[in-house]
């Protein structure tokens, strides 16, 4: 069983910080695999923080596990011809917004952080980047992050966990 099935299991001996990469391609079931494990923390009296993404019809949003609160970050960009850089265009109030989500998670002792989704923003340095930085090095439970398989590699390089604090958990496609 992984720590993902095993929510009472969250926490590394040492009390530092276990990181749960939960992969998969886009549609593959990331977002509904950490949903189902903040609502099994919860069932187990564990303490959840941090934000899901849900699609919108004209983009993505986030939302805060705790208050249910939801924020636009990610709107289509009108400009889909050959000439536009990004498929998506995003709100950096929504990032900031969802940064203090993250800072609060720590600040309020939970016991489990979930951040959907680690992408290409985070990559280069944008995004919730900075947050994950400061989670890792202030915060001694599991942080879980869904993350495409394609940068899954990336994220406890760029974050600074050594191997043997991650575990990953590959979803699939689901049925």
């Amino acid at each position: 069983m992984t720590a993902m099935e095993t929510p009472n299991n969250h926490f590394s001996a040492s009390n530092r910080l276990c990181l749960t990469l939960v992969t998969g391609e886009v549609g593959a079931g990331k977002t509904t695999r950490l949903a189902r494990y903040v609502s099994d923390c919860r069932g187990c009296g564990l303490r959840v923080g941090g934000v899901i993404a849900r699609r919108t019809r004209d983009g993505y949003e986030f939302v805060d596990v705790n208050s249910g609160c939801a924020r636009a970050y990610a709107a289509r960009n009108p400009d889909q011809g050959p000439a536009a850089c990004l498929r998506f265009l995003f709100d950096a109030e929504a990032f900031a917004w969802l940064n203090g989500v993250l800072r609060s998670a720590v600040e309020d002792r939970c016991d489990v952080i979930v951040y959907d989704e680690y992408g290409p923003l985070e990559r280069g340095g944008g995004g919730a980047f900075g947050a994950l930085n400061e989670v890792v090095a202030r915060f001694p439970g599991r942080l879980a992050i869904a993350v495409r398989r394609s940068l899954a590699h990336h994220v406890p390089i760029a974050l600074g966990i050594p191997p043997a604090g991650v575990e990953i958990i590959d979803v699939g496609f689901l049925s």
